[in-house]
């Protein structure tokens, strides 16, 4: 027997919170969320219902949405998404638009007819949420100089680098985006010598065992463990990027340089000690999510 969203509604609201509802009617019927919302009369067939009932189980096993769906929303564009990445955050958000209104800032110093050569790399990219946003918006905004940027893509899975450039390919930015495999900053450190700067974005794995013990079933029992798990407090993978990015510095000229770091609150007071150690001349600062949890670390190197 067909049933209307509102019958749907009466019978899974009490296992389903209201947004996961809409967003898997939504998967199954093929209709926008809003529709359905608005539509409250609209009938759903029988061998839709079997779908959605599918769908139903796998949330309730605690499954991720967007692994279900396949796809998630980061700063207005939406990415395919699998188990083999993150899903991105909504608080990664604010990085992205930080590192826009930088790079903006750093492209109005610089003439049409310049060569300067500013490099954006995004360290850990998983699904490419990170650059691709940067890439597509930077795009927009300064079509004239988009030629001074020159962005690089690095993850050490595969098979998130697949999904990362079908992503760079969905949103016609994949001939921008220079991707590789490896890690940290090893597959592109031969770049930085002929850049005049460098913007850095890393949202490695910073959880600690004890930390990522605590999280919800839905992050424990389905995303990537290696993309969320950092020994030393979380904070290995920071820590190791830092200092390969000051044995290059020791040793070659000093191109400015800014990081922008994804980290967990609890790091700011270790961070705060560890950056002067790795670099005397920083100047750094943190900057909190929507949540007014400490989240990032913005380090100049000049």
């Amino acid at each position: 027997m067909n049933l209307s969203v509102r019958a749907l509604t009466n019978l899974h609201l009490s296992s389903l919170a209201p947004e996961d509802f809409f967003l898997l009617l939504a998967h199954a019927t093929g209709q926008t969320r809003e529709y359905l919302i608005a539509h409250p009369e609209y009938e759903i067939s029988v061998p839709i219902q079997k779908k959605f009932l599918a769908l139903v189980k796998r949330r309730v096993h605690h499954e991720p949405i967007a692994y279900i769906t396949g796809h998630k929303e980061f700063y207005g564009l939406d990415f395919s998404v699998t188990n083999a990445t993150l899903i991105p955050r909504p608080e990664t958000e604010i990085m992205v638009e930080r590192i826009i209104e930088e790079s903006l800032k750093k492209i109005k110093m610089i003439s049409t007819r310049s060569t300067k050569k500013i490099l954006i790399a995004d360290i850990g990219t998983g699904s490419g949420c990170i650059i691709i946003s940067l890439a597509a918006h930077l795009k927009k905004d300064c079509t004239e100089k988009f030629s001074s940027f020159e962005f690089h893509a690095v993850d050490i899975s595969s098979a998130a680098l697949r999904i990362a450039k079908k992503n760079a390919k969905r949103h016609g930015i994949d001939a921008d985006i220079n991707f590789h495999s490896g890690s940290l900053i090893d597959p592109i450190k031969q770049y930085f010598s002929s850049a005049d700067e460098i913007i850095i974005a890393a949202n490695l794995p910073y959880l600690s065992s004890r930390i990522y013990q605590s999280c919800s079933p839905d992050v424990k029992e389905y995303e990537p463990s290696s993309a969320l798990i950092s020994r030393q407090h979380g904070l290995s993978h920071i820590i190791e990027l830092l200092e390969s990015i000051a044995f290059i510095r020791s040793s070659s000229q000093s191109i400015p340089l800014t990081f922008w770091l994804e980290i967990s609150p609890e790091q700011e007071s270790l961070l705060s000690a560890k950056i002067p150690a790795i670099f005397p001349d920083a100047i750094f600062a943190f900057e909190n999510d929507l949540a007014q949890k400490c989240r990032f670390a913005h380090i100049v190197l000049t």
